[in-house]
């Protein structure tokens, strides 16, 4: 039975990994300082730890590799993710997406881990003018965030090509699903859906026609499992970069329009000027994942949809 390290295992994409992991038989050890995940995401498991502790306290990560010794996988979550945040304070966010992934890392070259994946983003990309976008595409971020993702890119890469740990960082489209947050620079999807639900106008910076590329969150957890499974298989380490996502372009407009029709409203969106850097298009090339995981997204977005409109209607 081999023990994960998830790091923000208690938060939105990390509480659906913990559980597939859960399921599949695995002890995870959840790495979580509670700031933005929840206890009530975890599951009630035997197998299950649960360490609250922050990942830019080196003391910490390593007290929680030294009570674990073997740990073979590494999955990690845990993050500054509010692009805004960034921008207002670029250190901060640093010290958690660059310094923060340094202590994972060193603990777990320190204790043999055998794969550690990374949980990076398409903002890494920056804005792009020609779809979909591949994994070769030209990096400039135009964010402090995007800049500290694509930093800890390199350094889990180095670090797994020096010490012999096998090593995947994915490049995350739009997440949706269950147990997001609708709080502002939380998915759009969530935040519109809690509009809709609550009576609300739903805001649209623009005229609606960018698009993004959303991939509901079980489809990127079993990403994510195909690539430890074919890292275990594996004799040699494997040291790749992947974009998960759809590769499929939906508007904004066309994102509300499903919506209102799971939730069977009309709802006039109030369209405001767009914002300074928002990025207008967006499409992940997503053929690597298919050609060498043998992975594909099996959660079309209506679906997706209603089932996040169902668990938040149960868990109102």
């Amino acid at each position: 039975m081999d023990k994960v390290l998830i790091s923000g295992g208690a938060g939105f994409i990390g509480s659906h990994m913990t559980a597939a992991l859960l399921d599949a038989g695995h002890q995870v050890v959840v790495l979580d300082d509670l700031s933005t995940g929840k206890r009530s995401y975890l599951p009630k498991n035997e197998n299950l730890m649960l360490v609250v502790a922050d990942i830019r306290d080196p003391m910490s990560v390593r007290e929680t590799f030294g009570h674990h010794p073997d740990i073979e996988q590494v999955i990690h979550f845990a993050a500054q993710s509010n692009v805004s945040v960034s921008l207002a304070n670029p250190s901060d966010d640093a010290e958690t997406n660059i310094i923060g992934t340094i202590h994972l890392l060193e603990e777990a070259r320190r204790h043999d881990v055998k794969a550690f994946v990374y949980a990076s983003s398409a903002a890494v990309y920056g804005l792009k003018n020609e779809l979909p976008i591949a994994e070769n595409a030209e990096k400039t971020p135009t964010s402090p965030y995007g800049v500290s993702k694509l930093s800890a890119e390199h350094y889990v890469e180095a670090t797994g090509r020096l010490y012999g740990m096998s090593t995947g960082c994915f490049r995350f489209s739009n997440v949706f699903g269950p147990r997001q947050s609708a709080a502002p620079e939380s998915g759009v999807i969530s935040i519109f859906i809690h509009k809709l639900m609550n009576g609300e106008t739903p805001v649209v910076y623009g005229d609606g026609e960018q698009t993004r590329d959303f991939i509901y969150v079980d489809d990127l957890v079993s990403g994510l499992t195909a690539f430890l499974s074919q890292a275990k298989k594996h004799e040699e380490t494997i040291h790749s970069v992947y974009n998960l996502g759809t590769n499929i372009e939906t508007s904004i407009n066309k994102m509300i329009s499903v919506i209102d029709r799971v939730l069977a409203t009309s709802s006039v969106p109030s369209y405001r000027r767009a914002r300074s850097g928002d990025i207008p298009f967006s499409r992940l090339d997503n053929s690597k994942m298919i050609e060498e995981l043998a992975w594909e997204p099996l959660t079309d977005l209506e679906d997706g949809i209603r089932k996040t409109i169902a668990y938040y209607n149960k868990n109102a």
